[in-house]
């Protein structure tokens, strides 16, 4: 076997070395790549309209929750194979990292919010909304939603969207929120629209991404 041809073997040796390494830690990484999500709100002109019938900001929650987080009785109100969660409920017991207060028990890292305030519990995203018109713009981008991409389709696996909606006497509302159950089964970008419907009490979110079918397919 003459030179040229020794030479040429080493070099594709190292090659297949090289890219059976890198699919190996890229297999080991497999489970936190690509796990961030995005959420894009739509919101209407004038938005959280109760109090104040031209508006006023809008405090929004982004809440992950895992099967073991379920496994916490002070948690049992979040599954979402459960009696429906309200935003008054999610608001009244709202985590603080201070165990033993009644409250929801969940990591830091798995509340993201959307408000004036950027001293609370959870990871600022931004300030709250105000509305289209005094926003400038219609539609909200939160990116870097994390979300362990290995229990994206567990049971017991969900992102809440909570709108604390305030009333006439300036306490939330007792809305549903977006309920992605489970994220996995939705596209990697989510989306949801907030307004107002007829009536400014009739504020509403609801989901407006496509659902992604196991065939393949997507639904509305």
């Amino acid at each position: 076997m003459n030179m040229v041809t020794l030479l040429a073997k080493a070099v594709s040796h190292a090659r297949g070395r090289r890219i059976s390494m890198f699919l190996a830690v890229s297999a080991s990484l497999a489970p936190w790549l690509g796990c961030a999500r995005v959420l894009t709100i739509s919101q209407d002109d004038i938005i959280n309209t109760a109090s104040e019938r031209d508006g006023e900001w809008l405090h929004v929650d982004i809440v992950c929750v895992y099967p073991e987080d379920l496994e916490n009785p002070m948690n049992q109100a979040l599954d979402p194979d459960g009696t429906p969660i309200t935003a008054k409920v999610w608001e009244a017991r709202r985590p603080t990292g201070v165990p033993g207060e009644g409250r929801f028990e969940l990591p830091k890292k798995q509340v993201y919010y959307l408000s004036h305030k950027k001293d609370l519990y959870g990871t600022w995203r931004g300030r709250g909304l105000s509305g289209a018109k005094l926003d400038g713009t219609e539609t909200i981008r939160i990116s870097g939603i994390e979300f362990d991409s290995s229990k994206w389709h567990k049971t017991g696996s969900v992102i809440y969207v909570f709108p604390m909606f305030a009333g006439r006497d300036g306490s939330v509302l007792p809305t549903q929120p977006v309920v992605f159950n489970p994220p996995g089964d939705f596209h990697r970008d989510l989306y949801v629209k907030i307004g107002t419907g007829s009536g400014h009490e009739n504020q509403f979110i609801k989901i407006t991404t496509k659902r992604k079918l196991h065939t393949g397919k997507d639904a509305e």
